[in-house]
């Protein structure tokens, strides 16, 4: 699957994330392990991981190039800085 975003898009976050943000969301979260945003799609947890109402699976849309929670498990909600509204690509 293609990258819905692209190196060089623009995009206008919702700051407002209060709780777990739906299904199928792009959103830009920033863990303590790494020193950079990612921005990822809100994915179901797999089968036989600890689901919690604190923390969400994400997801690149391309897995063959993605670093995402296959590699880096749960991300909890408080490290979510928004959800993805607007999209521009130049």
């Amino acid at each position: 699957m293609w990258p819905t975003l692209q190196q060089g898009d623009w995009v206008i976050v919702d700051p407002s994330v209060h709780e777990a943000p739906e299904m199928g969301s792009i959103v830009i979260a920033k863990t303590g392990t790494m020193n950079y945003f990612l921005i990822k799609r809100v994915s179901p947890l797999p089968d036989g991981y600890p689901s919690t109402t604190s923390s969400v699976w994400l997801l690149g849309d391309n897995p063959d190039y993605s670093s995402d929670s296959r590699s880096f498990g749960s991300v909890p909600i408080a490290a979510i800085q928004g959800t993805v509204a607007w999209v521009w690509a130049p």
